[in-house]
């Protein structure tokens, strides 16, 4: 682990683009911002989901050849709810 920590990237100031969990997270995993990718909440079950248009971190690394998990410990991103998965092996 402290070679791994030891070749990191250490962020000392981070801007979110939402105030909101989930919308941050879709944020962080596609890159863009709350308005373009449209999700604010995951509270409505099926209201709000990724679109599979979306072009996900995980889906970039996975066209480059990378093997990735999606690991979350809310129900909220369970696998074929949120959408959050895409990409992930």
């Amino acid at each position: 682990m402290n070679s791994i920590a030891q070749g990191a990237q250490r962020a000392t100031d981070a801007i979110t683009t939402s105030t909101a969990g989930n919308a941050a997270m879709a944020s962080f995993l596609t890159g863009r911002h709350v308005t373009e990718h449209g999700i604010v909440s995951l509270r409505d079950v099926g209201f709000q989901t990724l679109p599979s248009s979306e072009q996900t971190l995980a889906e970039g690394f996975a066209d480059a050849g990378w093997s990735t998990i999606f690991s979350s410990g809310s129900p909220l991103h369970a696998r074929g709810f949120s959408g959050f998965s895409q990409g992930f092996e």
